[in-house]
């Protein structure tokens, strides 16, 4: 890690630059060392605040960018997911990019 994140407390955040630690916005969070704050699902990490997804758009949550919901689905849970046909559901993979799928048999 580099100097700068070494003495950044879990729940702050110091950007390149910066000379000192900030505190996450509420309703996020940060590891130690962390150049920015981990925002809630429906939310993303710009400029030091957590910003609304613009409509018609989802967030996983520690998004640094929204997404577009296809066409014909909709933002649902304060914009944690988009909307699916029925026997789907709203995934998101590890990249951050979701997508519909069939829900799994137990």
């Amino acid at each position: 890690k580099q100097w700068y994140q070494r003495r950044v407390a879990v729940g702050t955040y110091k950007s390149i630059g910066m000379e000192s630690c900030v505190s996450c916005p509420e309703g996020s969070t940060s590891a130690a060392g962390s150049g920015y704050c981990s925002c809630p699902a429906g939310k993303y990490w710009n400029e030091g605040t957590c910003k609304s997804c613009v409509r018609d758009s989802t967030s996983p949550e520690g998004a640094l960018q929204c997404a577009l919901c296809p066409a014909d689905l909709a933002p649902i849970n304060n914009g944690a997911s988009c909307s699916c046909p029925a026997g789907k559901i709203w995934i998101w993979t590890p990249d951050r990019n979701g997508h519909s799928a069939l829900i799994p048999l137990l």
